[in-house]
């Protein structure tokens, strides 16, 4: 947080953790906002009690006929609001707003303030030895920091306190959701470092290509995004741990649609990633069909981009994992799987780089671990065994004016213990989307 003399008087403050600017955020689709602009109209929400709320009185005196409204919400949440186009307008710090664009491709920063602040960690006043303690390892994570070429060891890495594990934002790896950072790879990441005893280091590719190249090139320790171990990949600078996921590989295009074989992709155009492993597939099948065409597209682009782009007629055809595509179908139906490709051995394993033996032998060691066998299938039904959140008994409860089978019998016993029923409903929801038979992630079941 910004340490304000107001804030002072309250709390004491650690050394400087970091340096930071204010940004007033809104959508990319909006216009770039210059001096002298009419922001009649628009508004303007900020956290109540923040600094944002500061600047944007500042703002309000600049623009007029921009409305401010200081509220409660988050200000992660306020920025979320604008993506998703509630609201028009938000100020967060550029560390919030890099953190933000790793998850929400929609935002821009509109307006850079001048003023720079330093960010600190707040302690309660009066404790000298827990001031101590943060202000060391604020030291000692500055001299760590992930961007610095690195390319120790296991040894060198617990020496050096922090695992850089680079992956990309992804349903299945690594999302944000509500304010709160989850994903199969990233919970897996979370216990491959406690194991360690080292700080896990998150940081996401900005292209599919830089999974790799980020480990070559000494900028993160361990590649970990649902990646398929390769030959070709084998044999360009990394080693693969123990497979621990396998999937079939189809082709993808719209429902509705009918593919028979790989023949009937003759004329068709199939768009992927160079640097993918559907790229590779795709690469073997044109040996035997060339007249299908081919659409490298950016290697900014993640795979449910790539699907967005199909799903809206923008892009013909794709290749993908069918555990994506499953993930896909728990919001949308949009998509579908057209042709199975018949790919033998498509396992997904972390990647480490070579002349690493000892990381890549704890990797080895923690997969083969029966806890963690246990671990990766409770996140195995967590992130990618759900059922699709529009199951037709869901939809037809909704046109009946209803939100679950079970509302008469919770509005009896919500009644009596003074509950909102509605709240204990959308427990319910969340827990087992009114499946009475579905385990919870810990594997309880209702009795």
């Amino acid at each position: 947080m910004v340490p304000t003399s107001e804030r002072r008087e309250l709390i004491d403050f650690s050394i400087p953790i970091a340096s930071t600017h204010d940004t007033l955020v809104s959508r990319a689709d909006m216009p770039d906002i210059k001096e002298g602009d009419s922001l009649k109209g628009k508004t303007l929400q900020v956290t109540k009690g923040t600094v944002f709320e500061q600047r944007a009185q500042e703002l309000a005196q600049k623009y007029p006929g921009l409305k401010v409204e200081a509220v409660k919400t988050n200000y992660v949440e306020l920025a979320l609001q604008v993506s998703m186009g509630n609201i028009d307008l938000t100020i967060i710090d550029e560390m919030i707003f890099d953190l933000l664009s790793q998850f929400r491709d929609n935002l821009k920063k509109n307006i850079v303030f001048e003023r720079e602040d330093q960010l600190a960690a707040g302690i309660r006043k009066n404790s000298p030895q827990l001031k101590k303690f943060i202000d060391d390892a604020i030291r000692d994570i500055k001299l760590t920091t992930p961007d610095q070429r690195f390319i120790g060891d296991l040894d060198q890495i617990r020496e050096r306190g922090v695992l850089r594990a680079v992956t990309r934002n992804h349903p299945g790896t690594y999302f944000m959701w509500k304010g709160r950072i989850m994903g199969y790879e990233y919970e897996l990441l979370q216990r491959f470092a406690r194991d360690l005893d080292v700080r896990l280091e998150i940081i996401v590719a900005p292209k599919h290509s830089d999974l790799l190249n980020f480990l070559r090139d000494g900028k993160a320790d361990v590649t970990a995004s649902l990646l398929t171990a390769t030959d070709i990949r084998d044999s360009q600078g990394v080693d693969f741990g123990p497979a621990y996921m396998e999937e079939k590989v189809s082709v993808v295009g719209r429902p509705g649609e009918t593919i028979n074989s790989i023949k009937d992709l003759e004329g068709r155009t199939v768009h992927v990633l160079e640097s993918s492993s559907q790229y590779e597939i795709l690469r073997e099948i044109l040996e035997q069909y060339p007249d299908i065409n081919v659409d490298l597209v950016p290697e900014e682009l993640t795979i449910p981009q790539i699907l967005d782009r199909v799903a809206e007629g923008e892009y013909d055809l794709t290749i993908a994992d069918d555990i994506t595509v499953r993930l896909e179908h728990q919001w949308r139906d949009d998509v579908d799987n057209l042709l199975d490709l018949h790919e033998e051995d498509n396992v997904y394993a972390w990647a480490v780089r070579e002349g690493n033996p000892q990381l890549l032998e704890a990797v080895h060691n923690f997969f083969n671990d029966k806890k963690i066998t246990q671990l990766r299938k409770t996140l195995f039904r967590k992130y990618f065994d759900e059922p699709k959140r529009t199951r037709d008994e869901i939809k037809a409860l909704s046109e009946k004016g209803e939100i679950s089978p079970f509302d008469k019998i919770v509005k009896r016993y919500a009644d009596k213990h003074d509950f909102d029923w509605r709240l204990v409903v959308a427990q319910m929801y969340q827990e087992s989307t009114f499946d009475p038979k579905k385990p919870s992630h810990g594997s309880a079941r209702a009795a």
